[in-house]
């Protein structure tokens, strides 16, 4: 007889609500040592994991041994899931139990932020960035550096003038982003490529400051490329960007720099830094193209 697991989801993001309603069935698309992404017929995407991978629209948190490793525990790409209204059961082994999971709520900004707290935040991080490694990917830009994927400069300054452009303006209906910026879609090695965080990035701080039209317009152009250009799971991150919901870390940090909070920006960078290689920091990086812009305003 097969011994079954059990497993208890403590937070799980809307997302992952979401694509599971009305499913019975999912499988393993992607598989790695602390997680796994399950796709739903419909091609909803959720992945399970413990803390360490943060909370975020797409992740149930569940609370799993240390040092699990699911890449070496037998699970495979394929592999079949079924699903009942509370419960996730993989290959008749591993079950998750998520009724009682909390749903995860992106931070806000601070209610009464202004510009001056914004440019004091935006001084304290370039100062505080000073101390990260920021080679890789498009990371470098949190400091104004050159980046390190070729090509990738030319298209993020276009980026920055369609946002000082969209920002500067009410209505942006007419002046959507320009081709080059198309290049950053799918640029850099990875599951969530250098260049789609990076536009992930602007996406969420573009909602969270309220400047819906610019992230509509943003949303309504990259996204058809993204289907093209990127793979299922970066694109499933670009969909709940676009409706304003990033990495638990990423908001947290958008929100301590709108508020000029300086003790808990050291907090808010080491946990930027544990994402991914470096999407943590992509992800930053066209946050803060769009928090520069609006610091100018």
């Amino acid at each position: 007889m097969i011994e079954m697991f059990r497993f208890r989801a403590g937070l799980i993001g809307g997302g992952v609500r979401e694509c599971m309603v009305n499913q019975r069935t999912a499988t393993i698309c992607a598989v790695f040592r602390r997680s796994f992404y399950l796709e739903t017929a419909d091609g909803g995407l959720a992945c399970i994991g413990p803390a360490e991978i943060g909370a975020g629209p797409i992740n149930m948190i569940c609370d799993l041994p240390g040092g699990i490793d699911w890449d070496a525990s037998g699970l495979g790409l394929g592999d079949r899931t079924t699903i009942s209204d509370h419960r996730i059961v993989v290959n008749d082994r591993y079950e998750f139990e998520f009724g009682d999971a909390k749903i995860w709520r992106p931070t806000t900004l601070p209610e009464h932020w202004t510009i001056a707290a914004l440019i004091r935040g935006l001084d304290v991080l370039e100062d505080a960035a000073s101390t990260y490694d920021l080679s890789d990917g498009l990371s470098a830009k949190v400091r104004r550096d050159g980046a390190t994927i070729a090509a990738a400069d030319k298209a993020y300054d276009a980026l920055c003038v369609w946002l000082m452009d969209a920002l500067d303006n009410s209505i942006v209906e007419k002046s959507n982003p320009p081709h080059e910026i198309a290049s950053l879609i799918g640029l850099g090695p990875g599951l969530t490529p250098s260049g789609d965080d990076l536009i992930g990035g602007a996406l969420v701080a573009l909602n969270m400051f309220g400047r819906q039209d610019a992230a509509d317009c943003l949303a309504r152009w990259s996204l058809p490329i993204a289907r093209r250009n990127t793979g299922k799971i970066s694109n499933a991150h670009l969909a709940r960007a676009a409706k304003g919901e990033g990495a638990d870390a990423l908001h947290r940090t958008i929100a301590t720099i709108a508020g000029g909070n300086t003790a808990a920006s050291e907090t808010c960078l080491q946990d930027i830094d544990a994402i991914g290689h470096s999407s943590g920091w992509d992800a930053l990086a066209g946050a803060v193209a769009v928090m520069r812009w609006i610091s100018q305003q």
